[in-house]
């Protein structure tokens, strides 16, 4: 996460950070063969297409609400519950 306050030093550390992983992502697909490769791209393409519904997250629940009838609710209560 980075914000008005992070510095290029930092970016720059990040960035190195992320051309690693990409460095070692493809020498690790690179050293796949064909029937490999074609499993990695059924799990991509199930990880990517074939998601469940997300449930609705429009209300809170009538029990968690702070003043019945006006929007919002107790946040602290419904996450302490859990």
């Amino acid at each position: 996460m980075t914000n008005i306050g992070t510095s290029r030093g930092s970016i720059t550390y990040l960035i190195n950070a992320l051309l690693k992983i990409s460095e070692m992502l493809d020498t690790s697909y690179n050293a796949l063969d064909d029937r490999e490769r074609e499993i990695h791209a059924q799990n991509a393409y199930s990880l990517t297409n074939e998601v469940p519904p997300l449930p609705d997250f429009s209300h809170f629940h009538s029990s968690f609400h702070a003043v019945p009838g006006i929007p919002g609710g107790n946040l602290r209560d419904a996450y302490f519950l859990t």
